[in-house]
């Protein structure tokens, strides 16, 4: 049996350990390869899911017929979280952009266990409230100059999945005089 990697999900780690042995049998874990589709726009949205590792895109299908990315989540995210709250289909579509695993809830056992868990109720109300802070931003910058859009999104890519240093690696200030 594989074990269920709790501590990647922010969301799960303020459940005690009897909590979290409930919920094994309700968990799934799927792997899914680069490229491969996780949901696509208009399929229920029956679970709530979570990056264990990976990279996630989230993209819709413009007028002109290309493919937008909304948002890249990574490890630790939830994914169509919006979408299984309210039960309707996912608005957008979701694909790995690298070799991903999720974690899955089928969402009325999660619903369960938000109902037992205050804490938990609290952090998912908090990550819900973080992407709708990030979305109205999103909003606002559609009507910024492209530059603007260009750099903030170089700094949001950075955060996520940078590494602090120079090209070598090695971050400013330390590296000897000379070198």
């Amino acid at each position: 049996e594989r074990p269920i990697p709790w501590a990647a999900v922010p969301l799960f780690q303020s459940l005690r350990p009897q909590e979290r042995e409930s919920l094994r049998p309700l968990v799934r874990l799927r792997s899914y390869e680069a490229g491969e589709t996780i949901f696509r726009e208009g399929d229920p949205a029956a679970a709530f899911h979570f990056i264990i590792g990976g990279r996630v895109k989230i993209i819709k299908a413009s007028a002109a017929g290309r493919d937008v990315i909304l948002e890249i989540f990574g490890p630790g995210d939830p994914v169509g979280a919006i979408a299984a709250y309210e039960e309707r289909g996912f608005p957008a579509a979701a694909v790995a952009l690298e070799s991903t695993t999720l974690l899955s809830i089928p969402r009325h056992e999660f619903f369960a266990l938000l109902s037992a868990n205050p804490m938990l109720a609290r952090g998912l109300l908090h990550g819900l409230t973080r992407r709708m802070i990030e979305l109205t931003r999103k909003l606002a910058e559609r009507n910024s100059r492209v530059e603007y859009r260009v750099d903030r999104l170089f700094l949001a890519l950075a955060e996520r999945v940078g590494r602090r240093g120079g090209p070598d690696g090695v971050p400013p200030g330390q590296r000897l005089p000379g070198t």
